[in-house]
């Protein structure tokens, strides 16, 4: 904890830890329910691969370490990620949608939030380098591959056979391997450029209840809108 909290140079105690979460959170689920929608929008209307999964995890990771930076506490990262997953699962009660259509992206996150949060403690993958880049994007690529790994091996478990593992083996591959890769190499980008301390000292403003809750109802509205289009 000593060594977090020297990197960070951040602590808050544990009544502004709530809101830090939230805020973080709130933010990453409006992204999720924004341009993470856009992106899955995008191959249905051109003939790319899938963006959303190569683009989504680094920008939570970014959320998820701002909030470590924020708060001295490597959990953070797991706390971030149950807000964004909330968001994301709310719309199974506000929106006419079925649970399949939330369950692997909420699956994701919560996955994502448990291997930042292993990284994390084990490595301080929050450093504002991480070291070298070859270290920094070792990391980020074994954090990508981590979540993806954790997420198939789940789906194997619960006997899940539709979505990804349906598409076959190549598929698994590139979502575990190549995927991970263009992952490792945007986020080794985004730490590198100190993204994630940028964001790690939110005015005072924004850490009140009354934009803290504005951020969410904003990220669940859209969660909602987006669900129904």
């Amino acid at each position: 904890m000593k060594r977090v909290q020297a990197a960070t140079g951040q602590v808050c105690t544990g009544r502004s830890m709530v809101p830090a979460l939230l805020l973080y959170g709130g933010v990453w689920g409006f992204t999720e329910a924004t341009i993470g929608h856009l992106l899955h929008l995008v191959p249905r209307m051109a003939a790319v691969p899938p963006l959303a999964g190569l683009v989504m995890f680094p920008v939570g990771v970014v959320f998820m370490l701002a909030a470590v930076h924020a708060t001295g506490k490597p959990a953070a990262a797991v706390g971030v990620a149950m807000v964004a997953a909330a968001i994301k699962a709310s719309s199974v009660v506000l929106a006419p949608v079925s649970w399949l259509f939330v369950q692997n992206p909420a699956l994701s996150i919560m996955m994502e939030g448990l291997v930042v949060w292993a990284f994390v403690a084990a490595f301080s993958m929050h450093t504002s380098s991480c070291g070298s880049l070859v270290r920094t994007l070792s990391l980020a690529i074994g954090a990508a591959v981590g979540w993806r790994v954790l997420f198939v091996l789940t789906h194997l478990v619960l006997g899940i056979q539709w979505g990804l593992l349906a598409r076959g083996a190549p598929a698994v591959l590139q979502f575990v391997l190549l995927d991970s890769a263009v992952n490792g190499v945007l986020i080794t980008v985004l730490l590198s450029a100190r993204l994630s301390q940028r964001l790690a000292s939110p005015s005072a403003v924004l850490m009140r209840p009354v934009p803290v809750g504005a951020i969410l109802v904003l990220a669940v509205v859209a969660e909602y809108v987006t669900s129904v289009v």
